[in-house]
């Protein structure tokens, strides 16, 4: 279940912060910003079987001959990233603790070099930015103290109303209602219905102080 997740969200939630600016050789892949840039995620020291991965979009137009090389980190304790030939657009970083690193790599297009990239990542501590997140009337923000994930089910059940509100210091950025196959942008206050025995509604933050943004999903599971 977990890897079904986050590559959706990755689009809904780093899309505006991170697709913007870039500068790369044309009909070739490019990396955001030019190939140096900031970039948040958010340490869960609780994991679960549900847990989102940090998974993300960096690259653009890449192709088959898309390659990254001498990927690495500059602090391994905090975090550590690879790339996959299965998706050539993505990074997957897997959080240790929260920090700073410095992530660094080449971008190719079959043997030739591209550009070398710089992402100054900051990985911070999961907290829970929902007050409220309610389906049908039952307000389940706090099953987000420790997780970002929670998982119901609704037995016979096929229509939700959902609402959400934001803590104190965060923002409420949108909600995505989302199965394997198809993935609706939703109305806060709004009403939806079930696509699949397997579905999930994710409400996405952004902290006012530090722009770390944060998921949360709420797993519907018949």
């Amino acid at each position: 279940m977990k890897k079904r997740i986050r590559l959706m969200i990755a689009a809904a939630a780093m899309l505006i912060c991170m697709l913007m600016t870039s500068i790369g050789v044309s009909a070739a892949p490019s990396v955001l910003n030019d190939g140096k840039f900031d970039m948040t995620l958010v340490y869960h020291a609780k994991k679960s079987s549900n847990d989102l991965p940090d998974d993300y979009a960096v690259f653009r137009k890449t192709t088959a001959n898309t390659t990254v090389k001498k990927l690495k980190s500059s602090k391994p304790s905090v975090a550590t990233v690879s790339w996959s030939s299965t998706n050539r657009s993505v990074l997957h970083f897997n959080l240790k603790k929260p920090g700073k690193t410095k992530i660094t790599g080449v971008l190719y297009e079959g043997k030739k070099k591209i550009k070398k990239f710089t992402i100054n990542l900051t990985v911070r501590k999961y907290t829970n930015p929902a007050k409220m997140f309610k389906l049908n009337g039952t307000n389940y923000a706090s099953k987000f103290k420790s997780l970002d994930t929670y998982t119901i089910k609704p037995g016979s059940t096929t229509k939700f109303k959902v609402k959400v509100l934001p803590k104190k210091g965060w923002k409420f950025e949108g909600l995505w209602y989302r199965n394997q196959n198809k993935t609706v942008e939703i109305d806060n206050k709004s009403t939806f219905t079930l696509m699949s025995n397997w579905s999930y509604v994710d409400a996405v933050f952004t902290n006012k102080k530090t722009g770390t943004r944060e998921d949360i999903a709420i797993i519907i599971d018949k």
